[in-house]
């Protein structure tokens, strides 16, 4: 079921673009208190840090991304990782595009070790 606690949160965002060049973080920090005494307290953080350049001015544009999450700092076993190389090419602006991302996630849980590897093409289309 749910459980009641008291949760504090912070964020902190960055982004730059200039010429073409675009760079972008994020960061949050998550701590929790369950009011149930059997239940400890845990503090989670994560981040994302993203670059990217236009190859070609409104046509092609490439991207990596990576990031991390940690639901309990002082757990190891719940931590996830990852990293993705985006290409978009705009056919049409963001009305007409085509998006090839590879993406490489590794997730370490109660399970045991584990990692998705992925390959996505797909074409966006606005009306």
């Amino acid at each position: 079921g749910h459980r009641r606690g008291d949760w504090v949160t912070a964020t902190a965002d960055l982004q730059i673009q200039q010429r073409g060049f675009t760079l972008s973080a994020a960061g949050f920090g998550r701590s929790v208190t369950p009011e149930d005494a059997r239940v400890g307290s845990y503090e989670g953080a994560g981040g994302e840090i993203s670059g990217g350049y236009a190859l070609v001015a409104n046509r092609l544009e490439l991207v990596g991304r990576y990031g991390q999450l940690r639901w309990d700092v002082d757990d190891p076993d719940t931590r996830e990782a990852g990293w993705d190389l985006v290409l978009t090419l705009y056919h049409r602006g963001h009305a007409w595009k085509t998006r090839m991302q590879y993406s490489n996630r590794r997730r370490v849980a109660e399970q045991g070790l584990g990692s998705d590897r992925s390959l996505i093409v797909e074409t966006q289309l606005l009306f």
